[in-house]
């Protein structure tokens, strides 16, 4: 029931034509102003005519990357965008929906005036809209752990004003007096009379309900995934201890009053959650969920974590096969453990609840 979607980065794991073919009876429009073939012909549609309380809405795409080894280029965002207003001509308002960054969005709409919003999308959480002319331009967060609603109310010509903007005016106003007050309300006024946006970020984390169907949909990917997965090629055999990191096993002999706390944490069974959801062969959620992905001691193929899955002393400390054997404490990360540590994985868009105060004491053995 989506209207339409922009493919991302990593949309085209199956490559373009699997893209393609994926999408084909999806029935849903894909747009991408900015990608065309080497001929000049568009890769998808540009943009979408839809009509929403009695205006003409043009929704134009900007991909804002080249899928790998599709033979296609890439037009400057600018370029795409006039090119698809120019195309569709008369319209009440045009609105991009893109996979730029903050800094592309906000230079999209300098470089191009009148665009009412500019919707972005890269691997941050954006919560508070930014303004550049008139332009509204933000993002809600990756992994769809968020959900953005962008309302525009039309009162005439001219940009969009509003939002956290308007609403710090109203406060500081609320506290001010006498001449300082009456600026306040002047500038206030002015903007109420205006073009309007609004805007609200809610967070879609596992304490929301989940719809059945969007269930189907995820279970149908990762079904997707890690049968792309088993079909590339012989699976490698399972990490034995043959690189750089020794296991957690390993670890015991010396500090087993720390491993036997460790099999007391979330962290201990951290594999076991994406194995209950099928998704131990995600190569996005597998680094989080063992030791040792994608170093060059480690493992590089989801089927091959075998004694390196959870989150165990190794994936704090880095790998300690060489400590294991010699107990050189110099061969060996030590005190590593905080906020910014931690975040690699616990990021704020993916766990919206982590603090360091709150996580640290859990998984404290020092």
């Amino acid at each position: 029931r989506l209207d339409f979607l922009v493919p991302g980065p990593t949309d085209f794991a199956a490559g373009f034509g699997g893209y393609k073919r994926l999408v084909q009876g999806a029935g849903v429009v894909v747009l991408a102003a900015d990608l065309t073939t080497p001929s000049g012909a568009l890769a998808f549609s540009d943009s979408l005519l839809v009509e929403r309380g009695g205006l003409k809405i043009l929704v134009v795409g900007i991909a804002g990357f080249v899928p790998v080894d599709s033979g296609l280029l890439r037009l400057a965002p600018s370029a795409a965008v006039r090119r698809a207003r120019a195309a569709a001509g008369d319209v009440d308002l045009t609105i991009v929906a893109s996979h730029l960054d903050r800094s592309g969005g906000l230079a999209l709409a300098s470089a191009e005036p009148g665009l009412a919003a500019v919707l972005i999308a890269d691997r941050h959480l954006h919560l508070i809209p930014k303004e550049a002319g008139g332009t509204v331009v933000v993002g809600s967060s990756t992994q769809g752990k968020h959900l953005g609603l962008l309302h525009l109310s039309v009162r005439g010509e001219g940009g969009f004003g509003g939002g956290i903007t308007l609403r710090r005016l109203q406060a500081k106003h609320q506290r001010s007096a006498g001449v300082e007050r009456a600026a306040l309300q002047q500038r206030i006024d002015a903007i109420l009379a205006g073009n309007l946006y609004d805007y609200r970020a809610t967070g879609m984390g596992e304490e929301k309900a989940a719809d059945p169907e969007v269930v189907r949909w995820v279970k149908s990917y990762v079904h997707f995934v890690g049968r792309f997965e088993q079909q590339r090629g012989v699976a490698p055999p399972g990490y034995s201890g043959d690189g750089d990191f020794a296991g957690v096993d390993a670890c015991t002999s010396c500090h087993g009053e720390i491993v036997k706390k460790w099999r007391t944490t979330r962290h201990s069974h951290a594999f076991q959650s994406l194995l209950d959801r099928g998704q131990q062969l995600d190569r996005e959620c597998i680094g989080c969920h063992s030791a040792g992905w994608r170093h060059p001691g480690g493992f590089s193929d989801p089927r091959a974590v075998g004694i390196l899955k959870n989150v165990q002393c190794e994936s704090c400390h880095g790998p300690g096969k060489a400590h294991a054997a010699s107990a050189d404490k110099r061969l060996i990360d030590r005190g590593v453990a905080g906020a910014e540590f931690c975040q690699r994985c616990h990021q704020e868009e993916l766990e919206t609840g982590f603090n360091e105060a709150g996580y640290i004491p859990r998984i404290k053995h020092w």
